[in-house]
């Protein structure tokens, strides 16, 4: 009798546990269908026992009908899917952010510990000054001071363990800690996960690495895909330097290309290796030695 009944009656598995439902074949005598004739079959699956799971299978018994022609099915028992934790991750500080979005906007570009601003071949395709916004101030280099904010770092969070039908643990995947690797040397890292630089410098950063660089490289001329450039270490500009933008640096300047009408400075010497057309507008200021 008990092997004809858990024919009729089964418990039928979710694929990975989580839950079970009560099946009774089409056309299975009502009178059979009892609440000890069900709590036996389900209990010999694994299922615990306790006073939900009886509520349901008092509730399932009162709704087979069976004059239905399909099969009746009851949801009889329902654990909880783990949850995955959280990968860890850094988040730029936002004034930062906005430099990194507007050089994005602008093709610029970082590679190694320089800048590459590279211009487009279509002039138009770079934002030209308006009356409302000045596009020579707007700056896509991130310079820092010492001790400055960087962003913050937050790490990875574990995971919630699931149970399954039968009351077993379903272990989480906890989160993989944040893939950005930060540079020790350069960056300070305090016990609330607060990023700051070690030193004032030039903020470096792509989909692997961040770090602080004392030296500042842009591999094209200055113009509206960098803004004016303040820089308290030394800059190397590898074009030239277009109308009206200003270059400042700390330590030493070098501009492989042709300075137009612009205003330079420098803090040690200033070097021009293809001299510069001023055209009685721009300005050179060194604090040491002029080679042009």
């Amino acid at each position: 009798m008990a092997d004809e009944s858990e024919n009729r009656i089964r418990v039928r598995f979710s694929t990975d546990r989580i839950s079970a439902d009560l099946v009774i074949a089409p056309g299975t005598d009502p009178d059979a269908v009892t609440e000890q004739e069900v709590l036996g079959v389900v209990l010999s699956r694994g299922i615990p026992d306790d006073d939900e799971l009886r509520d349901r299978i008092a509730a399932a018994v009162a709704a087979y009908d069976s004059a239905s022609t399909g099969a009746f099915e009851h949801l009889i028992a329902q654990g909880r899917r783990p949850q995955t934790g959280e990968n860890g991750w850094f988040e730029l500080e936002a004034s930062l952010q906005e430099i990194r979005d507007r050089a994005s906007r602008t093709g610029s570009t970082r590679r190694g510990q320089g800048v590459d601003t590279k211009r487009s071949s279509d002039q138009e395709s770079i934002e030209e000054p308006s009356e409302t916004v000045n596009h020579y101030d707007r700056s896509t280099l991130m310079v820092v001071r010492a001790e400055q904010m960087i962003g913050q770092l937050h790490p990875a969070k574990p995971g919630l363990n699931g149970v399954d039908a039968l009351g077993e643990t379903v272990p989480a995947k906890d989160g993989h800690e944040c893939s950005l690797k930060l540079d020790e040397a350069s960056l300070i890292t305090d016990d609330s996960g607060r990023v700051s630089a070690a030193f004032p410098g030039l903020v470096v950063m792509d989909a692997h690495t961040l770090k602080i660089t004392r030296a500042l490289e842009i591999h094209h001329a200055v113009d509206f895909s960098t803004g004016h450039v303040n820089f308290r270490g030394d800059i190397d500009i590898r074009k030239g330097v277009c109308d009206m933008f200003r270059v400042t640096a700390g330590r030493s300047l070098r501009v492989g290309g042709t300075v137009e009408a612009a205003d330079l400075c420098s803090g040690y010497d200033t070097t021009l290796e293809r001299g510069m057309t001023g055209r009685e507008k721009g300005s050179v200021r060194t604090g040491r030695d002029l080679h042009a």
